[in-house]
């Protein structure tokens, strides 16, 4: 099966050119490779690689600590997702930001001899054979942080075994839990960690920091607003039918893909309810507004009573922690299931997931008004009692990143 992904890869190197004169995504996916070039001119960087956006919030929570502790300590960045890398190409803290190449074997090694990395950093699930190959040959040391194991991880399937040896050979794995110590040990790996989602330490300092939106500083709604978050399709159905069952709230919708055709399609859908976009608002009242600008989500849930969360009619639901980070239930679809923090947030009683408008509806009569407070202190202590993942994996690599290469 190893031979078959490396044959595989150098197949796909070929194809794809072809297949990006017929697919936007796919032109933009190997354009960005095709014409990038590495930094040879950093002094072993510390590279942190990440597959797209939720990703890179789980590893910019260290890169922010790195550069807190080792100001002259260089940073690589890249991403396997384009849409990850053309919001995130200009972040200050990274001294160089590009795609991770195709996983071949001479890409990888160009890649690993011309940036000569002193370790490498992979987020969650960013399993790539040929670059690990690549940093093995140079003896550079690899880790993998945030990571979740369960039993029905892809990488515990037969035919994936070739792939979890590679994976054991890196220096340590960080994981969020017990449980995926657990399983990592019963697979006879030994160099597991268990320091908690990094993603908590990174939402906690947006809440302190208390970013404001001035638009909504003095906004003076008739009603409780309810942020929905990277919502899709199948969402934005499923809160337009919570609009006609339940009238008590103003909606701001923040759509997963905030292009121009997805925000006329909201507009057409919410026709009834005059709703208003973000860029054109006059800050008077609104029924429904849509978010048509970038980057200002986690910092527009501080002036929401309730959340939801989109992505829990598809493949999975989005960032949950950074809207319960303040304090507020947060509602979402039935696919959470490889979301270790839903789970834990349904189970004390801050998060909960629904499968229609009804169960929305029922299950947000049923909190207000007694419980919102109980919420708000149960979420303050499960955010406290969660939070440090950052500083214990910087104290396992300080040495390393103190040793001279």
């Amino acid at each position: 099966m190893k031979y078959l992904y490396i044959i595989l890869g150098y197949l796909a190197d070929q194809i794809l050119p072809i297949a990006g004169l017929f697919h936007r995504g796919a032109r933009s996916w190997i354009n960005g490779r095709k014409s990038q070039t590495y930094p040879e001119n950093l002094n072993h960087p510390i590279w942190i690689h990440c597959a797209s956006l939720g990703e890179f919030e789980q590893g910019r929570p260290l890169i922010e600590a790195i550069k807190t502790e080792w100001p002259e300590q260089h940073i690589i960045l890249t991403f396997f997702s384009s849409s990850g890398y053309n919001i995130r190409k200009n972040y200050e803290l990274a001294d160089w930001v590009g795609y991770m190449p195709m996983d071949t074997l001479p890409k990888a090694k160009s890649f690993v001899n011309k940036t000569r990395p002193k370790m490498a950093l992979f987020v969650k699930y960013e399993f790539w054979y040929c670059h690990m190959a690549a940093l093995i040959e140079q003896d550079i040391p690899y880790f993998f942080i945030s990571s979740v194991w369960t039993d029905s991880h892809y990488l515990l399937k037969w035919y994936y075994r070739w792939l979890l040896k590679q994976v054991f050979n890196a220096r340590v794995i960080f994981v969020q839990d017990q449980a995926s110590k657990q399983k990592l040990t019963w697979l006879g790996y030994l160099h597991v960690i268990v320091a908690g989602d990094t993603r908590i330490d990174r939402v906690v300092a947006i809440a302190r920091n208390n970013l404001k939106i001035e638009e909504f500083e003095n906004l003076d709604t008739k009603k409780p607003i309810l942020v929905a978050g990277s919502t899709w399709p199948a969402d934005d159905q499923l809160l337009l039918q919570f609009l006609e069952l339940v009238d008590t709230h103003s909606l701001i919708i923040v759509p997963h893909e905030p292009i121009e055709s997805e925000i006329n399609r909201l507009l057409k859908a919410f026709d009834r309810y005059q709703p208003v976009r973000y860029s054109t608002w006059i800050q008077n009242d609104f029924k429904v507004m849509i978010l048509d600008k970038i980057g200002m989500l986690n910092k527009l849930y501080a002036y929401a009573e309730v959340a939801y969360i989109g992505g829990g009619f598809g493949k999975g639901i989005h960032n949950t922690l950074e809207a319960a980070v303040y304090g507020i239930p947060v509602f979402f679809g039935p696919h959470y299931e490889q979301f270790n923090e839903a789970k834990s947030m349904i189970t004390i009683g801050i998060a909960f997931c629904v499968e229609d408008a009804q169960t929305l509806a029922l299950k947000w009569e049923n909190i207000i008004p007694g419980k919102l407070q109980d919420i708000k202190n149960q979420s303050g202590r499960y955010f406290s009692e969660n939070a440090g993942a950052t500083a214990t994996i910087i104290d396992y690599l300080r040495p390393l990143i103190q040793q001279p290469k």
